[in-house]
């Protein structure tokens, strides 16, 4: 798939629909927080506030890398409640941010999206000037989103589940509008289309062949096999994690036409594919102890001998990929996050070495961190095989 040249500019396409639309504070007498504004989310909405957004619920915890982007130490006070899934899907960030933002552990949490356990009763009673979801949730049909919407909180949408080439910066740019922190959102979002651009000012001229690739969710470690991804497209043809990356990459995805969605291959069609390169995601799944760990707190030999794990799966010692020394392990959560331009960058040098030998995807994910994120760098986000070798 030829990756439309539209991703590559500056994100000026939401601004004919999403532009921060205050009106100039009233000198009238009157409260200030009588002011209100409205942008156009990522579900095509129009929505809402009133001013200040003083008052932040995260239903989905995950999403507090955006927020902490935009509001840096003042995550702290302005985030009232969050979902529990950041501490149990991610419980290295978890750590890290609690590890800096020492009240973020004393921020009550909601009941899980995932389980369609959110009570509204529970975000009511907090009195949220912002109820932040995304858009996944209403795709995948929990309930208690609508509910949200009914009980007439402020609700906004934001997607970084799908399009993950444009959809993170634009919800970025909106969240920036809701928050007043526009011009750090413009600064965010140029720097990850920058960073993209780098992988996709190239496609065309590669000169390498197209490799063939596996990429496996590696949360439930080496005796079970996780899922891989399919797809590239949603039934509304839009882009979608993992799937959409690969497409884009112009890797030949064996899991392609073989499994239609989200879930796990058949191992013997996947030992007959004997894929170019292997690919297992981790991240520290707190209730998956022998999952693929990587993150802020791993050690890079510990995440090389998970990943090396791997490859003691019955005749994964017989594939091209393990022989080659291309088995690789990445951070689970750039398919979903604003950090998706150093997966994009690590895994296009990984499936394409002579035409990225120039890229160093670390090292961007590093200065991202000194300049956007409100913690600081460190732990294992890549390994691979081939670097046990000195």
């Amino acid at each position: 798939m030829r990756m439309p040249a539209a991703l590559l500019l500056p994100l000026f396409v939401i601004a004919a629909g999403c532009l921060d639309q205050r009106p100039t504070p009233s000198t009238e007498a009157g409260p200030a927080s009588s002011a209100s504004f409205t942008v156009i989310d990522l579900a095509g909405r129009s929505v809402s506030f009133k001013e200040p957004v003083e008052r932040i619920v995260l239903v989905r915890g995950r999403d507090i890398y955006a927020l902490g982007l935009l509001l840096g130490d003042e995550i702290e006070d302005r985030l009232v409640a969050w979902g529990p899934d950041f501490e149990l899907y991610d419980n290295d960030s978890y750590r890290k941010f609690v590890e800096f933002h020492p009240r973020l552990a004393d921020v009550p949490k909601l009941g899980s999206v995932y389980q369609d356990a959110v009570s509204v009763e529970k975000v009511l009673s907090l009195a949220p000037d912002l109820v932040v979801v995304d858009t996944f949730m209403v795709d995948r049909g929990y309930k208690c989103v609508e509910r949200l919407e009914q009980a007439g909180l402020p609700v906004l949408f934001l997607d970084f589940s799908t399009d993950p080439f444009r959809n993170p910066q634009k919800s970025i740019e909106v969240l920036g509008q809701v928050l007043g922190k526009e011009d750090r959102a413009k600064e965010i979002a140029g720097f990850i289309n920058a960073e993209i651009d780098k992988v996709f000012s190239r496609l065309d001229s590669i000169g390498e062949p197209a490799p063939s690739l596996y990429v496996e969710g590696g949360y439930q470690g080496v005796t079970t096999y996780g899922p891989t991804y399919g797809y590239g497209y949603d039934d509304e043809g839009r882009m979608t994690s993992w799937g959409a990356i690969m497409e884009s990459l112009k890797a030949r995805n064996v899991a392609g036409g073989v499994v239609p969605n989200m879930g796990p291959i058949n191992p013997e069609y996947l030992l007959q594919s004997d894929p170019d390169v292997i690919v297992i995601t981790g991240a520290c799944w707190s209730n998956q102890p022998d999952a693929m760990h990587l993150g802020y707190y791993t050690d890079p030999g510990e995440a090389r001998a998970r990943l090396e794990a791997f490859t003691t799966r019955p005749g994964w010692k017989e594939l091209t990929a393990v022989k080659a020394g291309r088995v690789y392990g990445l951070f689970h959560n750039f398919s979903i996050q604003t950090t998706e331009f150093a997966g994009t960058q690590q895994l296009a040098k990984w499936l394409y070495p002579e035409t990225f030998a120039d890229l160093d995807p670390e090292a961007r994910l590093r200065e991202f961190h000194e300049r956007f994120m409100p913690v600081d760098f460190s732990g294992t986000w890549m390994v691979g095989l081939e670097e046990t070798e000195e």
